[in-house]
C-alpha cells in the first residue's frame, strides 16, 4: 500500500494516535503519570489496526502463497508458487525443513543448494521478511493477483516509554486539568516572547535594559522550543531532555529576580 505524505514518520505517528485514544478515554484527569508505556498496547488505544492497514501485502500473480518461518539461515520467507511449481516446490522445500530440523549441517547445505537451484530454474517469486508478520492468510493457500495475504511491520504498535510530545503526554496522563497548566505557561511564553521582541526592535528601553531583554528573549525562545506542539519531544516528567527545560526554566526565575532588585 502507498503511505501518505507525512511530516512524522509513521513510529511517531502511533505514538501521537496512542496518546490522543488515551486521552479520549480519560478526557478531564488522565491515566496517570507515565501511565503511557503501562498502556500503549492495551485496547482501545493500540495502534495494530492503523499498522495492519498501512501495511498490508498483496499476492503479486495467481498461484500459491507460502509464508515459511525459521526457514534458510533462520529467516522467515515469502514465495508465490504458480501451481504448476507446487508439488514440486512442496517437496524440495520440505527436504529442507527435515535438515533444518535435523540440524544436520552437510544436509542443510545440500538442500539449501538445491532449493536455491530450483528458484532460479522456475524463476520463483520470493521476499526475505525482516519484519515481524503481524497477520497472514494459511500457507500454502491458492491466491489470485491482488489478493491480500500478509502484513509486515517493525513494530506491532506505538509503544514506547512515552508519547514523544509534550502537549498529547500531558493531555492523555494528566488530562485537561493538568493541561491547562503547560497550555498557560506556553501561552505565557509567546507573550513575553513579541513583548521582548518589539522592546528589541524598537527600543523601546534604555540600552542596558535591551542587553537584559536580548539575553531573556534568548531562554524564553528555548523554552518554546522545547514545548512546541508540532516538534517530537522528550518525556516530560523523567528524561535527560527535560533537565535541559528545567535548566531553561531556572535561568528565566533567575531572570524574573533580577528584574525585581
Amino acid at each position: 500500500m502507498k503511505k501518505k505524505g507525512s511530516l512524522f514518520s509513521e513510529r511517531h505517528e502511533m505514538h501521537f494516535v496512542t496518546a490522543y485514544r488515551m486521552f479520549l478515554d480519560k478526557k478531564f484527569l488522565g491515566h496517570g503519570i507515565n501511565s503511557f508505556r503501562y498502556l500503549c498496547d492495551q485496547f482501545p488505544y493500540s495502534t495494530r489496526d492503523i499498522i495492519e492497514n498501512n501495511n498490508r501485502n498483496y499476492s503479486t500473480i495467481d498461484g500459491y502463497y507460502y509464508l515459511k518461518r525459521n526457514f534458510i539461515n533462520n529467516y522467515t520467507f515469502i514465495y508465490f508458487i504458480l501451481e504448476s511449481q507446487k508439488l514440486e516446490f512442496e517437496k524440495i522445500s520440505k527436504i529442507l525443513e527435515e535438515a533444518i530440523i535435523l540440524k544436520d549441517e552437510y544436509k542443510i547445505r545440500e538442500a539449501e543448494k538445491n532449493f536455491d537451484l530450483f528458484k532460479k530454474k522456475n524463476l520463483i517469486i520470493s521476499f526475505h521478511i525482516t519484519n515481524q508478520i503481524l497477520d497472514s492468510i494459511e500457507s500454502s493457500t491458492k491466491v489470485n493477483k491482488g489478493d491480500y495475504v500478509f502484513t509486515s511491520n517493525e513494530f506491532e504498535n506505538g509503544c514506547n516509554t512515552h508519547p514523544h510530545s509534550s502537549h498529547l503526554q500531558i493531555l492523555s496522563e494528566l488530562g485537561i486539568l493538568g493541561y491547562i497548566f503547560i497550555f498557560s505557561f506556553f501561552s505565557y511564553l509567546i507573550f513575553i516572547f513579541f513583548k521582548i521582541f518589539v522592546n528589541i526592535i524598537f527600543k523601546t528601553k534604555k540600552t542596558s535594559e535591551n542587553n537584559y531583554n536580548l539575553y531573556k528573549i534568548f531562554i524564553v525562545l528555548a523554552l518554546i522550543q522545547h514545548l512546541f506542539p508540532i516538534i517530537p519531544s522528550g518525556n516530560i516528567f523523567n528524561n535527560w531532555l527535560s533537565v535541559f527545560f528545567y535548566f531553561d526554566l531556572a535561568f528565566l526565575l533567575n531572570f524574573h529576580y533580577y528584574k525585581k532588585k
